[in-house]
């Protein structure tokens, strides 16, 4: 692909190749120091053979990857729809700016583009860009007119023996409404903050009792967002 020229350098964007493996799982756990929520197990869950989606990378000409971005394609009742499962780039304005780019020029024939809406099978079904973690981005897709669709209200907390919950099985989610099962999606009750916390510390004690190792616990907006 042509090169965007954002400031003083070229950034290149172009489809990944396996031999950008590496590189790519070193961004995205560079994000996942800040928000595991949002990042876990994305190291091993992307695949470049995909047949309803690509990840491209951006990129200095020389070989240093300085993002990467997942897309996906969905056919669903006569419209073809385009949509960025993820993006990392450790909060580099330039790469995310021509990352930005590329989807839109991307789908610039589909009905539309949305961000952030589709979690992949090895994440957790939350859909959402955490906006506290990653400003950076989130700025770069509100000016190339991306919109906000939802906002989540979420938790990580690490496990008490500093065990990451991107390790092992998938963890339960600890909810102001209690403990429930990995695979069961948490309903979000209308709750006030304060309410939240008083209701989550609660939940977060007894799920102490049982022995838990690892919960979802730091309090974070991630928002879904949709090109208008």
């Amino acid at each position: 692909m042509v090169a965007v020229v954002l400031r003083t350098r070229p950034v290149w964007v172009r489809p990944a190749a396996a031999g950008d493996r590496q590189q790519i799982a070193g961004l995205i756990a560079a994000d996942q120091l800040a928000s595991p929520l949002a990042t876990m197990s994305r190291a091993q869950a992307f695949d470049f053979r995909r047949p309803d989606g690509t990840v491209v990378v951006a990129h200095d000409g020389f070989g240093m990857v300085l993002g990467a971005m997942a897309l996906r394609r969905r056919a669903a009742a006569g419209r073809l729809t385009g949509g960025v499962a993820w993006l990392h780039c450790r909060e580099n304005p330039e790469a995310a700016t021509a990352l930005v780019r590329a989807a839109i020029e991307r789908g610039s024939a589909l009905a539309a583009i949305t961000a952030f809406t589709n979690p992949g099978p090895a994440e957790p079904g939350f859909p959402g860009l955490p906006l506290h973690d990653r400003p950076v981005s989130t700025e770069v897709f509100g000016d190339a007119g991306f919109r906000t669709m939802d906002q989540w209200l979420l938790f990580h907390r690490p496990g008490r023996r500093g065990a990451s919950v991107a390790c092992g099985g998938p963890s339960p989610w600890v909810t102001p409404e209690g403990v429930l099962p990995a695979q069961r999606r948490p309903a979000l009750p209308a709750l006030t903050l304060a309410e939240w916390r008083e209701r989550l510390h609660r939940s977060l004690e007894r799920f102490d009792q049982t022995g838990g190792d690892g919960a979802l616990a730091t309090v974070d907006l991630l928002r879904s967002l949709a090109l208008t």
